[in-house]
């Protein structure tokens, strides 16, 4: 028989997961935002309780299995969290949905895509695949380029994103005049492959090229054209956070690409100097993985105050009623808001922005325009 008294006890923490499927160069960031924000939100009272994070780091893709991450999430599902924060490869999240619907314990998923949001499943994006394709659109469309190439890996929401593209193609007259698949893998077959694509494209000659991918792909394509000299306008999607790298500079200098970190943004820029005084290594973060993290976890924690009872069915209850909460991401006026059969958060139409590299600096330079 227990001799402890659950009325006048200390109280434990409320148990949150977090499913951490990027490398470390990105996932350090993370962490000292989520634990920075769920002291905050304890320490002003919003939190009656400390907040405990139980972390599981799955190798996951691209290089990685997606089943890996699926067991990281049920692992943490048998740990007893509330609710889980990650993964952040979209082809993981496409993978996550009928695992939380078995488990049916409430996931944020941080990436890209959202057609694997579920009665379970939230979404606070890394972009966003529909507004990514139309954005890189309205850039071409305001710049006068009407022929191009289109590039993207075989990750499967690489394909979904060229899917986006092809319809903002064609409802803004940009004719697609090279449309071709590479490997996501990073080795030398996958570059060679990209080096007889980019002879074939160069061979059309667009006004300009465009191109979709993750992580190596997108920089082996633009080590490619870099080597190549060919100097057209080009853009790519959200995969163009690497630029802010200086070790990108010299084969992404003169490329345009998608990004969610607004000048205009106060929230963003507000959380960027608070995080940095407390964490001066922060400053070397881009400011993308700033904001998504920073809005995964303020998302997160304002389910967890609203939830009526400290259960995964209560926390679910809790993400629903999230309203209207300043977004770090896109514009200025993004906010963070679900509700029953609304589980993708950012809401506003300056999602997305889209900057250029030059001499080593990026520039903001426009936003999506509408048609």
């Amino acid at each position: 028989m227990s001799t402890k008294d659950a009325y006048f006890s200390g109280s434990k923490p409320i148990r949150l997961g977090v499913l951490m499927d990027m490398p470390d160069r990105i996932a350090k960031f993370a962490y000292p935002i989520y634990e920075h924000l769920a002291r905050q939100y304890f320490e002003t009272g919003r939190l009656h309780k400390p907040v405990e994070f139980v972390v599981r780091t799955p190798f996951g893709p691209p290089s990685g299995y997606i089943d890996d991450v699926m067991r990281a999430y049920h692992d943490l599902c048998d740990e007893g969290v509330l609710a889980v924060i990650g993964p952040n490869h979209s082809d993981s999240n496409l993978a996550i949905t009928r695992h939380a619907e078995q488990r049916k314990v409430p996931i944020m998923t941080l990436g890209a895509v959202h057609t694997h949001i579920s009665e379970h499943v939230f979404n606070i994006g890394w972009g966003s695949l529909p507004e990514d394709g139309y954005t890189v659109a309205s850039w071409l469309q305001q710049n006068g380029h009407k022929r191009v190439t289109l590039t993207y890996d075989n990750a499967a929401h690489c394909k979904m994103y060229a899917q986006w593209f092809r319809l903002a193609a064609k409802r803004m007259g940009i004719k697609i005049i090279g449309d071709s698949c590479y490997s996501e893998v990073n080795d030398e077959a996958a570059i060679a492959e990209m080096r007889e694509i980019l002879y074939d494209h160069r061979a059309r000659n667009p006004d300009a090229i465009v191109c979709f991918g993750t992580g190596a792909s997108q920089i082996n394509w633009g080590k490619l054209v870099h080597a190549a000299g060919w100097d057209v306008p080009r853009i790519m999607n959200g995969a163009f956070h690497q630029a802010f790298y200086p070790y990108t500079h010299e084969f992404l200098d003169g490329w345009v690409g998608t990004g969610m970190w607004d000048d205009d943004n106060e929230t963003l820029a507000a959380f960027r100097e608070e995080i940095t005084a407390l964490h001066p290594m922060m400053a070397e973060a881009a400011p993308e993985l700033i904001a998504v993290y920073r809005d995964g976890i303020v998302a997160l924690l304002e389910g967890v105050v609203n939830a009526p009872i400290m259960t995964p069915e209560g926390l679910l209850a809790g993400l629903e009623m999230v309203r209207m909460v300043p977004a770090a991401m896109g514009g200025n006026r993004t906010s963070l808001s679900f509700g029953p059969y609304d589980h993708k958060g950012h809401k506003g139409m300056d999602n997305m922005v889209v900057r250029r590299l030059t001499n080593g600096q990026l520039v903001m330079e426009g936003r999506f325009a509408p048609v």
